[in-house]
């Protein structure tokens, strides 16, 4: 058996997010390390593969990056002020 001992504040944060899903505070407490590790130990480069390519938006912006940023200082500069 393992303890974690938690300040005041992040252990009633832990209480209140276990109470809200029905969750006991020592589950909590297991998924929340056992996703600090998994992201710790997660090979370089695959950290963010969950969330790369969900945005939706233009698909050749990075190819256009100049002529986007152009764009936008025009727009700016054109602001009043």
């Amino acid at each position: 058996m393992n303890s974690v001992r938690l300040n005041p504040e992040l252990r009633e944060k832990a209480k209140r997010v276990a109470a809200m899903q029905g969750l006991s505070l020592s589950e909590v407490q297991r998924r929340a390390l056992e996703a600090y590790c998994d992201a710790a130990l997660a090979p370089e480069g695959s950290r963010y593969d969950d969330i790369i390519g969900v945005a939706e938006g233009e698909r050749d912006l990075s190819s256009r990056s100049a002529e986007v940023f152009l764009e936008l200082s025009a727009a700016h500069d054109r602001r009043p002020d």
